[in-house]
């Protein structure tokens, strides 16, 4: 959960309905013509009343967005009535497929499941990808199988490492290429989506950006705040993190054209990096 400074401010954006204001201009300069990506990590049981409760919302005010519907989007040749949404989920934890599946399918969301495919039935869950306390493990193989049935699944490197200048290149490529090879081969799939992994300066490198391109992924996302709009750089789609615990108001305020504005200098930078 957000400090208890974020929370006050968010809640008092909600009172005086700024943040639905500031989606409401985004939809008027945009003519609803964009995509706002998400991600989640851990979903434990604990915290579904309050993750249903934001589907709701975004049952009512976005569309959900498949693979094909990103390209077509990205090419010009889609456009809806309402913003498009992807729903993403890091880290490959069995919390997502247990509990946010079943609920994604009930509001008819295609989840973007990013799997680190050497954390796969590697046990219990590092501290740093769960939501709260709980403990729970990462997902099999069968569940990742079921999950490409019907949802999206994409990289999230091999072994969960930020891919910083201060990595190999033998490294970066294991992390990157490797991590799509073993999924294609045990998801029997193609896998073209690719997650950069934390969301820090310094978690980027213009060497790891070179060699997702080169291994054949077609689209990349990062983590710094900011709709997707039409003949967006595929490898470069941004998204904003929240958690399945935030009340909607707080869910409101880091959807909101605000938080997009607070990380403009940072996602410019990293951008410049990146190319």
């Amino acid at each position: 959960m957000k400090s208890k400074r974020v929370l006050q401010i968010s809640k008092l954006v909600n009172f005086f309905k700024i943040s639905g204001i500031g989606m409401y201009i985004n939809n008027m300069i945009y003519k609803n013509n964009y995509i706002r990506a998400i991600n989640y990590h851990s979903t434990p049981q604990e915290n579904m009343v309050q993750f249903e409760e934001q589907l709701k919302y975004f049952s009512k005010h976005y569309t959900s967005v498949s693979k094909e519907d990103l390209k077509a989007f990205l090419e010009g040749k889609l456009k809806r009535r309402k913003p498009g949404l992807i729903i993403s989920f890091d880290d490959g934890l069995e919390s997502n497929y247990n509990n946010a599946k079943p609920l994604l399918e009930k509001y008819n969301f295609q989840g973007w499941f990013f799997i680190p495919s050497g954390l796969v039935e590697s046990g219990n869950c590092k501290k740093e990808h769960l939501t709260g306390e709980s403990s729970e493990r990462y997902m099999n193989w069968d569940e990742v199988r079921d999950l490409n049935n019907t949802h999206v699944i994409g990289s999230h490197t091999h072994t969960h490492k930020r891919l910083s200048k201060s990595l190999s290149e033998k490294m970066l490529i294991q992390e990157i290429k490797y991590s799509k090879i073993e999924l294609e081969k045990m998801t029997n799939s193609e896998i073209d989506v690719f997650c950069w992994v934390g969301g820090e300066s310094e978690s980027y490198s213009k060497e790891a950006s070179s060699i997702i391109k080169e291994s054949g992924y077609k689209f990349s996302f990062l983590t710094n705040h900011f709709p997707i709009l039409p003949s967006e750089n595929s490898l470069q789609l941004e998204r904003t993190n929240i958690e399945a615990d935030w009340p909607i108001h707080l869910v409101k305020f880091y959807m909101s054209p605000l938080m997009d504005l607070k990380y403009k200098k940072k996602r410019n930078n990293i951008k410049k990096l990146l190319n």
